[in-house]
This record gives C-alpha cells, sequence and structure tokens, in this order.
C-alpha cells in the first residue's frame, strides 16, 4: 500500500491476474463443451469422422462467429485465433474416438453408468 492508503497498480493480492488470460481460457472451455455436445449429437446421427468434425465445429463456433458478423468484427476472432477451430476439433475428436471406450453406450450415458440405467 502507498502512504495515502490505496494499492499501487501490479501489487496486492491479484498482482498476476490477467483478465484477458481468464477471458481466453473460459472462451475455449465454452467452445470445447459446445464442441462435445455437436459431437454427441453427431454421433446419434451415426456421422462419419467428417461429418462430426462439421457439426462439432459449427456448433462450437458457429454463434460466435454470427455474433462478430452481426457486431462488426470482421474476420471473427474464431478464425483469427487458431486455438478455437483447434479446441473444437479436439473436442469432436475425442468424441469420435472415445465414444467406443465409454462402457455405457456413449460418452453423454457416463454418468448414468453408476446408477444402474446406463446399458
Amino acid at each position: 500500500m502507498s502512504d495515502d492508503g490505496e494499492l499501487k497498480k501490479g501489487t496486492g493480492r491479484f498482482a498476476r491476474y490477467h483478465p484477458d488470460l481468464l477471458l481466453l481460457i473460459v472462451d475455449l472451455a465454452g467452445a470445447l463443451v459446445f464442441a462435445v455436445e455437436g459431437a454427441m449429437a453427431g454421433i446419434r446421427a451415426e456421422l462419419d469422422l467428417l461429418g462430426l468434425m462439421v457439426v462439432a465445429f459449427a456448433t462450437a463456433l458457429g454463434g460466435g462467429m454470427i455474433r462478430d458478423l452481426l457486431i462488426g468484427a470482421v474476420p471473427p476472432n474464431s478464425v483469427r485465433d487458431w486455438r478455437y477451430p483447434v479446441t473444437a476439433f479436439v473436442g469432436g475428436g475425442a468424441v469420435f474416438f472415445f465414444d467406443d471406450y465409454s462402457g455405457c453406450g456413449g460418452v453423454g450415458v457416463v454418468c448414468d453408468c453408476g446408477r444402474g440405467e446406463g446399458g
């Protein structure tokens, strides 16, 4: 603290807090969750790998792309930053490759296995 009782910039409890990094992490986590949801819908529709990746990408990044285009942020952030499509494809690929190994008939019903409802 300085002499007048105020915290100096970059000191104190949140000295290493970077709001841009936190926002990026939360944004990528949201994209991953939506990619998994889209890929699970693709699995239920019995799509092949290409179809599943297209659905995962569109589900994860489609809404943000439309938002960016409507507010005039061209090109959209999900096209400018390589981490967004990689996150979407990793989520879709994980669902595609680990769907057979979940033991209950799908990634989405893994939580139901403990309750005896899964097949």
